[in-house]
């Protein structure tokens, strides 16, 4: 049997949790946020986007840690931030989506 110190996988039960998961599996890769982590700071930075193969996202707009589905859209100049943009939903041009599912 092997124990471990920290979590080898994650819960994902809600759009929260799968975007934290991605959130700490893109962690990974880089090395700034690898450095020791500090109980108090504040996580500001954003670390991924995921734009799956049949999303149009406008090369304008902004995803931070945030994820477009197949078909999904983002218009030009919009923002989307820790939101899962599902197959079909549509965010207008220039508009801000936070902590949304749009489907």
């Amino acid at each position: 049997m092997l124990f471990r110190s920290v979590p080898t996988g994650l819960p994902v039960r809600t759009a929260s949790s799968y975007l934290e998961a991605l959130r700490r599996f893109h962690q990974r890769f880089d090395s700034e946020v690898r450095a020791a982590v500090d109980p108090y700071e504040e996580e500001w930075r954003p670390t991924f986007a995921v734009i799956e193969t049949g999303a149009r996202v406008d090369p304008t707009a902004e995803l931070l840690d945030s994820v477009a589905l197949h078909d999904g859209v983002v218009g030009p100049g919009a923002t989307v931030a820790r939101s899962i943009i599902c197959p079909g939903g549509v965010v207008a041009p220039r508009q801000s989506v936070l902590g949304q599912i749009v489907a």
